[in-house]
């Protein structure tokens, strides 16, 4: 899981040099955005399944994922489920959105906010799946869970709030974030002391 982290981090860090205060569109955008049609009579569609990485659906997934892990008397499972989707919304908004400086419209796009969010929720419960009910529980799970950030991807991608570099940047950054946050919780953990049952 370092390794995988460390692999996403540094997918980061070259997508925020490639487009570091670049307005518009770079030569790894247009290409994989010809694929995508722009949005005209279903825009509701698009702008519903942006709305999956959206603040109020994010903090909601994590307030479950969070309260059923506590109900398992899981608190390790609980705290990746609120610090690692926390952390990957402090990395965006904080502190890679104003570095990079990368603006269209008045906004900050890299990375995607609500992609980079939707991605680590999508990690989380894949790793709660593997924690709980092992490998094969958490590879029938890991299909679907990556359907959630592929789908705010086509929606901010397809509305225009963001090119394809910014949901790269936002798979990428929140899959390593909460990558990262499961490796630190468990040496953590590990050193120290044991919890009741």
């Amino acid at each position: 899981m370092t390794a995988a982290a460390a692999l996403l981090g540094v997918t980061v860090l070259i997508l925020a040099a490639a487009v570091w205060h670049v307005h518009g569109p770079t030569s790894l955008d247009r290409a994989p955005r010809l694929l995508i049609p722009r949005a005209t009579q279903r825009r509701w569609l698009f702008h519903d399944l942006a709305l999956l990485g959206s603040a109020p659906v994010v903090v909601a997934a994590v307030a479950l994922l969070a309260a059923w892990a506590a109900q398992r008397r899981d608190y390790l499972a609980a705290a990746l489920a609120v610090v690692g989707p926390a952390l990957t919304v402090f990395l965006t908004e904080v502190v890679l959105k104003p570095l990079v400086d990368r603006r269209a419209g008045g906004g900050l796009l890299f990375p995607s906010g609500h992609v980079a969010s939707a991605t680590a929720v999508a990690v989380v419960v894949v790793l709660l799946a593997y924690r709980w009910w092992g490998m094969r529980v958490a590879v029938a799970v890991a299909l679907p869970a990556a359907c959630v950030p592929m789908t705010v991807t086509l929606g901010v991608v397809r509305l225009e709030w963001h090119y394809v570099t910014d949901a790269a940047g936002g798979l990428a950054l929140g899959a390593a974030a909460v990558l990262a946050v499961a490796v630190a919780l468990s040496e953590a953990w590990a050193r120290g002391p044991a919890l009741p049952d």
